[in-house]
């Protein structure tokens, strides 16, 4: 249609390169459309409409438009929705961490725990971070998030036994924001951690942007004590150059490769290679979503020492892990096996 058309030039005329002071700049354009009368009985529905749709060619991508229709809106009201009651849920105790541990393949004993988001909904009750992180980060939440993440689990870490590590997950925007080390600083010092306990696991997409402030960031987190995992390693756009390049401690082998190891032989041979690059380098290797005793024995046959899946346990809340432990568990430095303080999955 002629709108259509238009929309197309709208998007694309702003894209033609800028020549400034030597250097050549691109602009972006997203527009919504709605159409008057048919969508619309008055200028102010119009309008609104028209945003409704803009925001949905925003979250596909940008650069593109999008035609108003009532699915649409209806969608994008619920997300609105979740958006407002997500900003009252970080300060209003609706948020909570649950856990789940990392195991020693070879001994059972848990090293460790993955500190996992939930939101206890009032209405919807409980939701996994896949139907509110995406709201998060077009809502610009991601970094509150992430910080209310690290401080909890510093906070709750510290009354658990003294070899207990725990991960918590760094989004891409709280990584780069300019107060990580500084909050980090500070949340260890309220809460008496010892910074060898804390991890922060990050994905390769907190590295693409700018690798040389992420190699700066990475060290600097390093020197505070904190450990650094990369996590999901193999998709996307990893490079075996990041293991070489940043102070990783830890690397975490995306959970796709361990679900096809058995069958494919491309899996078996990453994940081999992985565990062969991480014994030469010093970095401890994590398997995720282990969730058979094939696949674990499989992955000590390869050598891979460290796990977290399904088979080992299921993330709990923290209320849970807590009275896992005993009394005495909890007063002791000894290791504690995991079929005391898990339930095992079989």
């Amino acid at each position: 249609t002629n709108v259509e058309l238009l929309a197309k030039k709208i998007v694309a005329t702003p894209r033609q390169p800028l020549r400034i002071s030597r250097h050549d700049l691109t602009l972006g354009a997203s527009v919504g459309i709605s159409m008057f009368p048919s969508q619309a009985a008055d200028a102010e529905d119009l309008l609104g409409n028209a945003d409704f749709a803009l925001f949905q060619a925003k979250a596909a991508g940008r650069n593109g438009f999008r035609i108003f229709d009532l699915e649409l809106r209806s969608d994008i009201q619920h997300r609105k929705e979740l958006e407002q009651e997500l900003r009252l849920a970080i300060t209003g105790e609706q948020l909570e961490l649950y856990y789940q541990p990392i195991v020693g393949g070879g001994t059972g004993i848990v090293e460790g725990y993955e500190a996992l988001m939930r939101w206890n909904h009032p209405k919807r009750g409980f939701l996994p971070p896949s139907q509110f992180i995406s709201i998060a980060e077009d809502a610009g939440l991601m970094t509150d998030l992430g910080n209310w993440a690290i401080a909890r689990a510093c906070q709750q870490a510290a009354v658990l036994p003294s070899h207990i590590k725990v991960a918590v997950n760094v989004s891409p925007n709280q990584f780069r924001s300019a107060s990580i080390l500084v909050k980090l600083r500070r949340v260890l010092e309220e809460t008496k951690l010892d910074p060898k306990r804390l991890i922060l696991e990050i994905t390769e997409t907190a590295i693409l942007s700018d690798e040389s402030l992420a190699e700066k960031l990475l060290r600097e987190i390093q020197a505070i004590g904190v450990g650094i995992a990369l996590d999901d390693f193999g998709t996307g756009f990893s490079s075996l150059s990041y293991l070489q390049r940043f102070p990783f401690n830890k690397v975490k082998i995306d959970r796709s490769f361990v679900a096809g190891m058995l069958d494919l032989p491309a899996n078996l041979a990453v994940i081999r290679a992985v565990l062969g690059i991480g014994r030469d380098l010093g970095i401890a290797v994590v398997a995720e979503g282990v969730e058979t005793k094939t696949q674990v024995d499989a992955l000590l046959r390869e050598g891979c020492s460290i796990m977290q899946g399904y088979y080992y346990g299921k993330p709990k809340p923290y209320s849970e892990i807590v009275a896992d432990l005993s009394v005495q568990q909890l007063t002791s430095h000894r290791p504690i096996p995991a079929e005391k303080s898990i339930r095992l999955v079989r």
